[in-house]
């Protein structure tokens, strides 16, 4: 019965220690690029101005993101 104590506590850690790898070594954030391919056009990443034609930021890995591109004919 102690060898079967044993075994689970090893498969929890193991279980554990491999969820946890990608973020020891991709980490928890992506860099992002977004080149728009229209001059002048803003680039909008969850819904707050980033910049403009070219933009890299870093974005969470475990949320979701809404990336808009668009340009507004002056």
């Amino acid at each position: 019965m102690k060898l079967t104590k044993t075994a689970v506590v090893l498969l929890f850690a193991a279980s554990f220690s491999s969820q946890s790898c990608a973020v020891m070594f991709q980490g928890s954030k992506k860099e992002v690029s977004v080149k728009s391919m229209t001059q002048g056009a803003t680039i909008w990443i969850d819904g707050e101005k980033a910049g403009e034609d070219a933009v890299t930021q870093k974005l969470t890995r475990k949320d979701d993101h809404t990336i808009l591109v668009k340009k507004t004919d002056v």
